[in-house]
């Protein structure tokens, strides 16, 4: 398949659907969130964060290859809209067979003229276009707006491009349409929020760094604001802002608030001189957005295990100092948060033979690729069934996973017979 000629989305969606009959696709969850549902699925892509460094777990395996990073940013977008389809789909249509991907894609080009305004125009919008070769066609207009790469430019320009996703699972969820103002005038709210938190976060230590500052100018300049909102945002970074100046958000989406968070922990880190001013900062965030602490711990555990295991992909830790700091503070909070659940962790862990026996392994050797990924896959499942460790799903398990052998109880690593040795040599109680 490839996705740089035309055609492209037509062909992955019919793709993607027969994988579905096929029951290779993961299941999603139906019952559940739908925000929390698209959050599992999107954050570990990067594409909150600019970085659309991995396709969504449920395509892992699936034939792909190697993608560049323009492919790979279309087919995160397409799963993406496809999936907040599905996950809006009423208790009759789950009863039923799915959605079809025409049924899907014939939503796709009314939201973006409702949310956006976008009037029909160009290429793609030739008359008698199907659905899905409109759809096609938004998707690259939206992505060649946005080609020019290099860390702090990426992430603005993709964060931007995952509120197209969040909006559109907000659209499907509305009882009537059309009604695209007002999610219009929220996205809007939505932009200028993110701009007052950059730049309270920015002003936290009282000195600005050029990389907040170059953070900055990029969100502002491809937020398509009012040449009066632009001047407004630019004088609140100039003078800084309180926490107390950002108002209320005026949403009750719960993926809103985890976005603003986990975007403003990446602004208070992008000089990577992380002090207690900045602590407090994201305390009063976290705060002022109405996130639990298990929400918050929950948010910065998963990008703290993103962009450190990541870092070879990114511009962001530039110093071995910077890494070995961002790695103690992601250390201990997973410490914190298996202190609360290691031992029925430990239990669920001995019940899996396999699990078990690679955990060993691994703590003498490396594991081979496949064996890793079974390991990240039964430990992601195991931790998801155990509230207080549920968070511990979403980060690397390539960090995790040293993490977990050096809290994980002796009995779970250690043969009982290894046990019962004595040190010097004997059997343990031996005369």
């Amino acid at each position: 398949m490839d996705l740089n000629k035309k055609g492209w989305l037509q062909k992955y969606s019919q793709f993607r659907e027969q994988l579905a009959q096929e029951g290779a696709l993961a299941p999603r969850g139906r019952g559940q969130d739908p925000e929390k549902m698209l959050y599992e699925l999107l954050q570990p892509t990067g594409l909150f964060y600019g970085h659309p460094v991995r396709l969504p777990k449920r395509l892992e395996g699936k034939g792909f290859g190697h993608l560049d990073q323009q492919s790979r940013l279309k087919l995160i977008l397409a799963e993406g809209f496809m999936a907040s389809a599905e996950l809006c789909e009423s208790p009759e249509q789950q009863d039923a067979l799915d959605q079809t991907w025409q049924q899907i894609w014939a939503n796709f080009p009314a939201f973006t003229q409702e949310l956006a305004g976008m009037a029909p125009g160009g290429a793609g919008w030739a008359p008698g276009s199907s659905p899905e070769q409109l759809s096609e066609a938004i998707i690259e207009e939206r992505l060649e707006r946005r080609r020019k790469f290099g860390f702090w430019k990426g992430f603005s320009q993709h964060s931007i491009l995952s509120l197209d996703v969040i909006y559109f699972l907000r659209w499907l969820s509305l009882p009537e349409r059309p009604a695209g103002l007002g999610l219009r005038q929220e996205r809007a709210r939505v932009h200028l929020q993110l701009l007052r938190v950059m730049a309270a976060a920015a002003h936290t230590d009282s000195e600005v760094q050029p990389q907040e500052a170059h953070l900055f100018e990029y969100f502002l300049e491809n937020m398509d604001l009012e040449p009066e909102q632009s001047r407004q945002a630019r004088q609140w970074f100039a003078q800084g802002l309180d926490l107390e100046e950002l108002g209320p958000l005026e949403t009750d989406s719960w993926i809103l608030r985890k976005f603003l968070f986990e975007l403003g922990a990446l602004t208070v880190w992008a000089d990577q001189d992380v002090g207690p001013e900045e602590e407090r900062f994201l305390d009063r965030l976290a705060e002022k957005l109405g996130l639990k602490a298990d929400e918050t711990r929950e948010s910065l555990l998963a990008v703290e295990g993103f962009v450190l295991e990541n870092a070879d992909k990114m511009d962001f830790l530039s110093s071995a100092e910077h890494r070995e700091a961002f790695s103690r503070r992601f250390s201990e909070r997973v410490r914190e948060t298996l202190v609360e659940g290691k031992q029925r962790l430990a239990q669920e862990i001995l019940e899996s033979k396999e699990l078990v026996e690679l955990l060993r392994k691994s703590a003498s050797e490396d594991l081979q690729p496949d064996e890793m990924a079974k390991v990240k896959a039964q430990l992601g499942d195991l931790l998801k069934t155990i509230p207080s460790l549920a968070i511990l799903a979403l980060p690397g398990g390539s960090l995790l996973l040293p993490l977990l052998l050096r809290f994980l109880p002796e009995h779970v690593l250690v043969p009982s017979a290894f046990r019962d040795e004595d040190p010097r040599g004997g059997e343990a109680g031996a005369t």
